[in-house]
C-alpha cells in the first residue's frame, strides 16, 4: 500500500494497493476498507476488467462504471456490489457481435420497474414495465416486422386477452414514473422534517445519470429506502439554497427544475433520459408510439405539477408575466389543465426527440401539402399566377405594397422553433394579425377566381404565406398544438387564427388547387 495513513492499525485516506496478480486500487480508504472514490482495475478476473466510482465499505456503491470481461458495460447505480437504483447496461454477443442495451431502473442486480429494452439480433424494443429482470406488467413490444404489441406482459410474453395492436394510448403513464417521483417527494420530505426546507442536496457533477439516483430500497429489503430514507448522491452536505422564485422573476422556469442538484431538477433530468431513449432511433420513431409519448408527457406534467404545488406553492404565481404565461393561467382557471404552466420548461428538453417522432407520425400528410406548395411555387407566371390560383390577384398589389406578406411571412417561418404550442400558437395568430390589419383597409373589388371557404382575401392572402413559407411539417405542427393546446387556451383570437390556419392547410389540399 502506498501514501496511505496509518489509524487503529487501518489504513484511510487516499492511496493505491498493487498485488502481485496485477490488479491494483486507487482512491480512498476508511478503516482498511475501499471507501469513498476509487478505481479497481482486475487482471485476469472471470468477469470484472474495471470499476471506477463510489465505495462503501469495500463495496462497489452508489455512482460508478464497470468494464466486464465480456465487452459488457454497466454506468449507473450501486447498492452492496448490485446494480441498484437506474442505469445503463450496453451488452455485446461474442459470436454475431451484435449490441443488446437495457435503460431503467434495478433492485438487487436485476431489471425492476420501468425500462426500455433494445436488440439489435431480434431487431425488437421493449417499452415498459419489469420483475425480476423479466418484462412483466404494461408495456409495448416492437417487433423486427414493425408489429406493435401493447398490453400487459408476464415473464417475458405478453398475454393474449390484454394484447391490442397500434394501440398505446391505453396505457397508464402514471405508474412508470411512480418511482421517480416517489424519490423525489422523499428527498422534499426528508429536508422539511430537518428543518432546512426547501434546501437541495449538492450532487458531484458528471454523467447525467450521476445527480439522478432513485433507489427505492436496499439490498436487504427493498421496501425501505436506503439510508434513512434519502435519495443518495455522490455528496450529501448541504449547499447554498435555491431561493423561492420572488414577483420580480421573469422566467417562467423556476429555478430550482433547471439545476440538476436539485430533487425537482434531478426528477425532470431522469424522465428525459427515459423519454429521450423510448422515443429515438428508427425503433422509437414510429407513429404509433405518439399516443403514448403524449401521456408521457403529460403524466410527468401533472406529477410535478402535485410536487411544486406542495413545496413551491408561490412557484406559479410568479412563474412570469409574459404572453405565454398569462394564457397558461387562463387554462388553469378552467381548472383541467394546471399542470400546462410546465410546459416551457419540458418540451426544450425534449423537442428533438418529440419533433422526430411527430414528424414520423405526419409523414404522408406533410409531403402532400409540400408537393403542392412546390407547384405553387415554381408557377411559370411567378407570385401574381400563385394569387390569382389562390383567388385575390386584384388585392394582391394593395397587400404586398405595404409589406404586410413579408412581415407575415417572417413571423410565421419561426413556428418550427418555437418549442411550445403555446409559442407556436402566438405565431400563427401574430402573423395572421398582420394580414387581418392590411385586408381591413379595403374591400374586394371582384369576386374570387376559385371557390373560397369564409374569409375571402384575407384567406387567401394567409394561404400564400403557407405557401412560401417552406415549412415542412405543417401537418406535423398542427398535431402538436392540438394534442397539447386545450380548448382553453385557443380562444378569442388566437383560436380564430389557428382556425383560419387549419382552413388554409385543408383549402390548399384540394385537389383544384394545382
Amino acid at each position: 500500500m502506498e501514501h496511505l495513513e496509518e489509524g487503529d492499525g487501518a489504513p484511510r485516506g487516499r492511496g493505491i494497493v498493487r498485488w502481485t496478480n496485477g490488479d491494483f486500487y486507487e482512491g480512498e480508504f476508511s478503516n482498511g476498507l475501499f471507501h469513498g472514490l476509487g478505481t479497481r482495475r482486475w487482471s485476469n478476473h472471470e468477469h470484472y476488467v474495471s470499476y471506477n466510482g463510489e465505495w462503501m465499505g469495500g463495496e462497489m456503491d452508489s455512482y460508478g462504471e464497470m468494464m466486464y470481461s465480456d465487452g459488457s458495460m454497466y454506468r449507473g447505480w450501486w447498492c452492496k456490489g448490485k446494480h441498484h437504483g437506474y442505469g445503463e447496461l450496453i451488452c455485446t454477443d461474442q459470436k454475431t457481435h451484435k449490441k443488446s442495451s437495457y435503460f431503467g431502473g434495478w433492485s438487487c442486480g436485476m431489471k425492476q420497474g420501468y425500462g426500455i429494452h433494445d436488440s439489435e439480433e431480434s431487431c425488437t424494443r421493449y417499452i415498459g414495465m419489469w420483475s425480476r429482470s423479466e418484462q412483466s406488467g404494461q408495456g409495448v413490444l416492437i417487433k423486427s416486422d414493425g408489429t406493435l404489441l401493447n398490453g400487459t406482459f408476464s415473464q417475458g410474453e405478453i398475454q393474449p386477452s390484454e394484447c391490442s395492436q397500434n394501440n398505446p394510448s391505453s396505457q397508464a403513464a402514471v405508474d412508470k414514473w411512480a418511482p421517480l417521483v416517489t424519490c423525489c417527494v422523499s428527498s422534499l420530505e426528508k429536508k422539511r422534517e430537518r428543518g432546512i426546507g426547501t434546501v437541495p442536496l449538492s450532487f458531484s457533477k458528471g454523467n447525467a445519470l450521476k445527480g439522478s439516483s432513485s433507489k427505492s430500497g436496499n439490498c436487504d429489503n427493498p421496501g425501505v429506502e436506503e439510508r434513512n430514507g434519502t435519495c443518495q448522491s455522490l455528496s450529501t452536505h448541504e449547499t447554498t439554497p435555491v431561493p423561492e422564485p420572488t414577483s420580480s422573476d421573469s422566467s417562467i422556469e423556476p429555478e430550482f427544475l433547471q439545476s440538476t442538484s436539485h430533487p425537482l431538477g434531478m426528477l425532470l433530468n431522469k424522465w428525459t433520459m427515459y423519454f429521450i431513449a423510448a422515443y429515438s432511433g428508427e425503433r422509437g420513431r414510429r407513429k404509433e408510439l405518439l399516443p403514448l409519448a403524449v401521456n408521457d408527457v403529460n403524466s410527468i406534467a401533472r406529477s410535478l405539477q402535485h410536487i411544486v404545488s406542495e413545496y413551491y406553492p408561490k412557484a406559479i404565481e410568479v412563474a412570469g408575466t409574459n404572453e405565454e404565461t398569462s394564457l397558461y393561467r387562463v387554462a388553469d382557471y378552467f381548472g383541467t389543465q394546471d399542470h400546462v404552466w410546465l410546459y416551457p420548461v419540458i418540451f426544450p428538453l425534449i423537442t428533438q426527440t418529440l419533433t422526430s417522432l411527430y414528424d414520423t407520425a405526419s409523414k404522408e400528410k406533410d409531403e402532400e401539402f409540400n408537393h403542392i406548395c412546390e407547384l405553387l411555387r415554381s408557377s411559370q407566371g411567378g407570385q401574381e399566377e400563385v394569387t390569382e390560383k389562390l383567388g385575390f390577384s386584384t388585392e394582391f398589389k394593395d397587400i404586398q405594397s405595404d409589406h404586410s406578406l413579408d412581415k407575415s411571412l417572417d413571423i410565421l417561418k419561426r413556428l418550427s422553433s418555437a418549442a411550445t404550442p403555446v409559442r407556436k400558437l402566438l405565431l400563427i395568430k401574430d402573423s395572421y394579425k398582420v394580414l387581418e390589419k392590411a385586408c381591413a383597409v379595403f374591400q374586394p373589388t371582384e369576386k374570387p377566381t376559385v371557390a373560397v371557404p369564409t374569409g375571402g382575401v384575407l384567406l387567401c392572402s394567409f394561404c400564400f404565406v403557407l405557401v412560401y413559407s417552406k415549412i415542412n411539417n405543417i401537418a406535423s405542427q398542427m398535431q402538436f398544438i392540438q394534442d397539447f393546446a386545450s380548448a382553453a387556451l385557443t380562444f378569442g383570437d388566437i383560436g380564430f387564427a389557428f382556425k383560419m390556419f387549419k382552413d388554409c392547410y385543408h383549402y390548399l389540399l384540394q385537389k383544384d388547387i394545382q
